[in-house]
């Protein structure tokens, strides 16, 4: 997905801003036109599978939100 690509770009060319915006842009555009499964099927087959998921990991918040380390997001360490 070529906005996903240019997003990506930006974040690592210090333009974070400019590059979330662009990609919770294209997400939610996506989005609007697919089913639930359609869209759970895009995110594991197209975004979890895109170089820019190791730079989100980064984020401690996002990381932790993702992993669940015991269980649930918000659970206290």
């Amino acid at each position: 997905m070529s906005f996903i690509d240019t997003a990506m770009h930006r974040i690592l060319n210090g333009e974070v801003n400019a590059g979330m915006s662009e990609l919770m842009s294209g997400l939610y555009n996506i989005k609007l036109n697919l089913t639930t499964y359609e869209w759970r099927d895009f995110i594991k087959h197209v975004c979890a599978m895109h170089p820019i998921n190791t730079i989100l990991m980064k984020d401690p918040l996002t990381y932790r939100a993702r992993s669940k380390p015991r269980g649930y997001a918000g659970d206290a360490v």
